[in-house]
C-alpha cells in the first residue's frame, strides 16, 4: 500500500511538472501574440499558423490565445504596449494553472 502511495505521488508530481512547463509555453505564446498584436500584425496573418496546427485540441487553445489579443486595443505609447504584453502573459498563465488545479 505505501509503495502504491508513492508511484501516484510520483506520477502527480510529474504531471504537475508537465502542466507547470506546458502553461509556461503557453504564457510565452500569450506574450508573443499580444506582441505582435501590439505592433499591428494583422491577426489574418497570425490565423494561418493556427490552421497549420494538426493537434484539434491545442488548436482550438492556440485559437482563443490569438483571439483574445486582438480583442485588446492597439496602443500608442510603448508603456501601454508593454503593459497590455504582461497583463495579458499573465491573464492566459493563470487561467492555465486554474485549469490544472480544476483538473482540466
Amino acid at each position: 500500500m505505501k509503495a502504491l502511495l508513492v508511484v501516484l505521488f510520483i506520477l502527480n508530481l510529474n504531471v504537475s511538472a508537465y502542466a507547470e512547463g506546458l502553461c509556461e509555453s503557453i504564457e510565452t505564446l500569450a506574450r508573443g501574440v499580444m506582441t505582435q498584436r501590439q505592433v499591428g500584425t494583422p491577426l489574418s496573418l497570425l490565423m494561418t499558423t493556427v490552421e497549420q496546427q494538426e493537434n484539434g485540441s491545442f488548436k482550438d487553445i492556440v485559437r482563443q490565445i490569438f483571439i483574445g489579443a486582438y480583442e485588446v486595443p492597439l496602443f500608442e505609447s510603448a508603456e501601454y504596449k508593454i503593459k497590455a504584453v504582461n497583463e495579458y502573459g499573465n491573464k492566459v498563465i493563470m487561467r492555465c494553472y486554474q485549469g490544472v488545479a480544476d483538473g482540466q
